[in-house]
């Protein structure tokens, strides 16, 4: 069986479908022709999968706003960048698809090029341009389905973060003439971006994360399959870790899961905003200066940030010119995450799907700090309903209320409790392994039909 992965190609995307990848290569054989940016090819090799680099997609294609810059989930520019990539990327994809014939076609709920391009070929065969018809396809959700359905429950409504006014309408309007005219470009009914993001249809859809997670799950039709987190685990166990950052892991044994009070000489604090919206450095700069008002009254934190490779060059000039960072904090562009949560005692994080997922899954207390896009209603979900930390506004952050919160994570063991009785639910689910499974059989009913 030849696959095609087609997938956004940002961490968050890749890291949940490498896992299903490795297994559909490993354990069923299939012939996997993995799509990404040329820096991602050794981590979508990891996988046995083979690298194929998109042509057209860039660093920065999918960024949005720093939160102090625009305060609002604004899809316009990331829509208008994913038109303009499914224009140049579907005449190469399609080209591809007639000299590889793959059997399947698996991408995400935010890869709208592929999307877009299965509209074309279904459209070109009806109407008898090619004898190709379009493979069959498979969708994996990375974030919530129909996520429309928030903006119409009051309980969630605020946490959308939708923008308004004559400018976001006037940019709205322009997305609908781009719209039209690339639809018109290739003959395909005229879809809203918006719609084709939350509603394209799909007979098998994988959802990489647990159902507990999920509002409104009974909207969902029985085509969607919830499977657990699936990022896979050995690729990060085998990557070169840095020495200091290796140090602090051979100091902080693994304890999550963990089922047990066992006591630690440390307590690892790991901080993440992601890859796509580490851009808001104010946040670092607010962890920063509270671990060090806790350095006066605690002397057994240690402190990871992963703060992505922009902000590390900005505070290494700032360590030039005299800023201080204290020694129980490493500031790093990019760590092993897993690793970090099998023994932290706190995550302070974005409430990325992604994130959010591995910290049920390895039983680990959060401070939520959401920034835009589904992390609000994620945050609130984490925090509020399922009792696992505490939710933080971004914008409203200050050491104070920062402090209080590390400290009441550490002091109230209802927060631990919690995870550990999530993390028992999460590790029921099989991930990668049934994704696969479901993928493999879907396959064979296609191709008998």
């Amino acid at each position: 069986m030849k696959i095609f992965v087609l997938v956004l190609p940002e961490i968050g995307h890749i890291n949940p479908v490498n896992g299903i990848v490795k297994e559909l290569v490993h354990k069923k054989n299939c012939d996997v022709i993995f799509y990404g940016r040329h820096d991602q090819r050794e981590l979508i090799e990891s996988t046995g999968a083979k690298f194929r680099e998109y042509k057209f997609y860039e660093d920065g294609n999918t960024a949005l706003k720093p939160l102090k810059e625009d305060p609002f989930t604004n899809d316009i520019p990331l829509f208008i960048n994913l038109i303009n990539l499914s224009y140049n990327e579907i005449p190469c994809l399609i080209k591809d698809i007639e000299i590889d014939r793959p059997d399947l076609i698996i991408f995400d709920q935010l890869s709208m090029p592929a999307k877009y391009l299965l509209k074309v070929m279904e459209q070109n065969f009806r109407e008898k341009k090619t004898s190709l018809p379009a493979p069959a396809s498979v969708q994996i959700f990375t974030t919530f389905p129909s996520f429309e359905i928030f903006a119409d429950k009051q309980e969630y409504k605020k946490y959308m973060l939708q923008p308004t006014g004559i400018f976001f309408r006037f940019n709205k309007y322009l997305l609908t003439l781009k719209q039209k005219k690339f639809c018109n470009h290739f003959g395909i009914d005229c879809l809203d971006p918006y719609e084709l993001c939350e509603n394209f249809q799909s007979k098998l859809n994988i959802v990489t994360f647990i159902p507990e997670i999920q509002p409104f799950k009974e909207f969902l039709s029985p085509t969607f399959k919830f499977v657990g987190i699936c990022a896979d685990e050995n690729y990060q166990q085998k990557k070169q870790i840095d020495s200091k950052l290796k140090e602090i892991l051979e100091k902080t044994d693994p304890v999550n899961p963990n089922y047990q009070n066992i006591e630690t000489r440390f307590n690892l604090i790991y901080v993440s905003l992601g890859t796509v919206f580490n851009n808001n450095i104010f946040v670092f700069d607010c962890v920063i200066e509270t671990i060090k008002q806790l350095n006066e009254v605690s002397k057994n934190l240690i402190v990871v940030l992963a703060v992505g490779n922009d902000n590390l060059n900005i505070y290494q000039k700032q360590i030039d010119q005299g800023f201080k960072v204290p020694e129980n904090i490493l500031l790093m562009t990019f760590v092993p995450q897993i690793e970090l949560l099998k023994r932290a005692k706190l995550f302070i994080t974005h409430c990325g799907m992604n994130s959010s997922s591995e910290a049920i899954h390895y039983g680990v207390p959060i401070i939520g700090i959401p920034i835009k896009a589904d992390q609000p209603i994620l945050a609130h979900i984490m925090c509020n309903e399922l009792k696992l930390g505490i939710h933080l506004d971004a914008l409203s952050i200050t050491t104070d209320n920062l402090q209080d919160a590390i400290l009441k994570i550490f002091q109230d063991q209802s927060f631990s409790i919690k995870a550990k009785e999530l993390s028992l639910i999460s590790r029921n689910y099989k991930g990668s392994s049934v994704a696969a499974e479901l993928i493999y059989n879907f396959i064979n009913t296609e191709q008998k039909s």
